[in-house]
């Protein structure tokens, strides 16, 4: 009967999937405006870039104040390399990555010393930095007035072409999370966000592995950020301020930390919502922050992991003990230690009479 539900269960995933893309691939042609079109291009690549953030913050348990600066840093590298230099589309995006992946290894030496608010704090002040870097070297960057005249390549001239491209690289981007988070090493990543100090005295190198996942998340959300300067054929210093990692936060909290495709959710909501808010209210900031705060009481895991929560609450049997059940579930199998073999001890008997083991209980998965 279990295997029933549960390929039952499958078989629904992969309709509703199937179904949530054709209809994607599908709306251009039913959206009654290129303008709405041109909102879900924006949506879908502010998507992979919230993705890029969760892994930070939901999968590894890091909070960076300063995400936002790789976003900037291949919009800005993308467009001077295209228009200045006489780069292509694709030499400048191969230039941006290698670039991102050096500056978050730089980043990521000098501030994943510290740890919690201090490691915030410190990203962020790497974030100002360059913020204000962009806006001195106006000769280079246009300064505050932003950088313009990005040239577009032939086959991503119009709005619809724009559209496609940026869903097919959202896609891609999001099968990759996928496969990042559901190996060994995003094993590992969900024990350092539950217990660093276990994940060590296991034998794992918990910095190098956290250097990793901010490599991995700068260098998507720089790739990120030069298609999207290529889309909009501009970029403007606000892509690398503290408010644009602020509303990745939103985005991510919103749809539900830890879930990967929450972060598309959130997407969706704050993108068109604060372009539509804005557009018929002049205080539009407030009525968002009112409809931030209804979701959050409502959804109080986010979107996602709401659901996630009530599907598990009608799957439970009757009688069954009540657990924690906030985030995606943590994969079962631990990460192969060196050798192959597992690292993770086995769990100590319980005595009769006695409490429960230490270790017992864990925190729950993402």
């Amino acid at each position: 009967m279990a295997k029933v539900s549960r390929r039952t269960g499958t078989e629904r995933t992969w309709l509703l999937t199937g179904g949530l893309l054709g209809l994607l691939f599908a709306f251009p042609v039913l959206s009654p405006s290129v303008y709405y079109v041109s909102l879900l291009t924006s949506a879908a690549l502010y998507g992979v870039l919230a993705m890029s953030y969760d892994l930070l913050m939901g999968y590894t348990g890091i909070l960076s104040f300063g995400h936002a600066l790789f976003f900037g840093v291949g919009a800005y590298g993308a467009g001077i390399l295209m228009r200045d230099a006489g780069f292509d589309f694709f030499s400048a995006m191969a230039v941006v990555l290698a670039l991102s992946a050096v500056l978050a290894a730089v980043i990521g030496l000098l501030s994943l010393r510290v740890k919690g608010v201090y490691f915030a704090m410190v990203t962020m002040a790497f974030a100002e930095f360059f913020h204000i870097l962009v806006e001195k070297l106006y000769h280079i960057t246009g300064g505050s007035d932003g950088f313009t005249r990005i040239p577009t390549p032939v086959w991503l001239g119009g709005t619809v072409q724009k559209y496609y491209v940026a869903l097919v690289f959202a896609i891609a981007m999001y099968l990759l999370a996928r496969r990042l988070v559901s190996s060994p090493v995003g094993s590992v990543w969900l024990a350092i966000r539950e217990n660093e100090t276990r994940a060590a005295m296991l034998g794992y190198d918990t910095f190098s592995y956290k250097l990793a996942v901010m490599v991995i998340s700068g260098m998507m959300a720089a790739l990120t950020g030069g298609l999207y300067a290529v889309v909009v054929n501009f970029a403007h210093p606000g892509f690398i301020s503290v408010s644009t990692t602020i509303n990745l936060l939103l985005m991510v909290v919103i749809g539900g930390v830890g879930t990967l495709s929450g972060g598309f959710i959130g997407a969706l909501i704050v993108q068109p919502l604060g372009r539509i808010l804005s557009s018929y209210f002049r205080a539009w900031l407030l009525v968002f922050g009112v409809v931030y705060v209804l979701i959050v009481l409502f959804f109080p895991a986010g979107i996602l992991g709401s659901v996630r929560m009530w599907r598990l609450r009608r799957r439970r049997p009757p009688g069954a003990p009540r657990g924690p059940e906030a985030g995606p579930a943590v994969p079962t199998a631990s990460p192969a230690g060196p050798g192959g073999a597992p690292m993770t001890p086995a769990a100590p008997r319980a005595t009769p009479g006695a409490g429960p083991a230490a270790g017992d209980g864990g925190a729950g998965g993402p």
